[in-house]
Order: C-alpha cells, then sequence, then structure tokens
C-alpha cells in the first residue's frame, strides 16, 4: 500500500541504432574527466599523509606477532 502523497514518475527512454553511435556522448564523457581529475587531486594531496603513516616492522615485530599468533592456535 503506497502513501496517499506518493506520486510514482515512470519515464520511457529508447535510443536508435543510429543515436548510440553519435557524438552525444561527449558532454558525459568530459565530465567524467573533470571528477576523474577532481578525485587525481585531492589524492595527489593526500598523498604525503598516507606516505607518513606506512610502517615497516622489524624482525623483532614480526617475530613477536608469529609467536602471538602460534600460542593462540593451542
Amino acid at each position: 500500500m503506497t502513501p496517499k502523497n506518493y506520486t510514482r514518475l515512470m519515464t520511457r527512454t529508447s535510443t536508435t541504432l543510429n543515436g548510440a553511435a553519435s557524438k552525444a556522448h561527449q558532454p558525459f564523457e568530459k565530465a567524467q574527466n573533470s571528477v576523474d581529475m577532481d578525485d587525481d587531486l585531492f589524492y595527489e594531496n593526500l598523498k604525503p599523509q598516507l606516505e607518513g603513516l606506512v610502517r615497516t616492522p622489524g624482525d623483532e615485530v614480526i617475530d613477536r606477532i608469529l609467536e602471538y599468533s602460534r600460542s593462540t592456535k593451542k
């Protein structure tokens, strides 16, 4: 049951074979590229901060993790 104030809108679309090959898709592709460029810019600004979080554990730390892992399996 749908509420009285709920309106459903339905749209029918279709594409002809000739229309599918048209250049009408270029504006969307440009918009998509703009979004990709924004994402790239965001990542480039964030990259130095992310690289600052990278940790390389030493052998001693790895050995302690492995020892703990083995002790919990018993």
